[in-house]
């Protein structure tokens, strides 16, 4: 793959890394006094499903350019466990109303972060 392009893709998993980041920032750091809008919640849920299952796609066809890419493979996986957990657990949390899958949103979160700081490796270097 051409280096331009390579570099261009790198990118757009750096700032696809930092909407998690600030995802996150912005849901702990603006939250009202602690109402619990289960609507709200699961509408955080589908965008961060969506959004990473098209990230999803996007590394599984940047693998088929790189196929012995092992950092490709781990943000495919970090990816796939990150919707799990992350979106799985707001979910929970919107459905039900238990706050004790809440504990498990922060480890999908990390998932999701470190799959797009995996994609940015794997494309910046060779």
């Amino acid at each position: 793959m051409e280096t331009g392009a390579r570099r261009t893709i790198a990118l757009g998993a750096i700032f696809a890394l930092l909407a998690v980041v600030m995802g996150a920032v912005g849901s702990h750091a603006l939250k009202p006094g602690g109402a619990f809008d289960a609507a709200a919640v699961y509408r955080t849920a589908v965008e961060y499903h969506l959004f990473s299952a098209l990230g999803l796609l996007i590394i599984g066809v940047l693998r088929r350019h790189e196929p012995s890419s092992n950092r490709l493979k781990a943000a495919a996986w970090l990816m796939a466990l990150g919707i799990v957990f992350f979106c799985g657990s707001l979910y929970l949390l919107a459905l039900t109303g238990e706050r004790f899958f809440t504990m498990i949103t922060p480890v999908g979160g990390i998932c999701l972060m470190a799959s797009w700081a995996m994609v940015a490796l794997a494309m910046w270097k060779r």
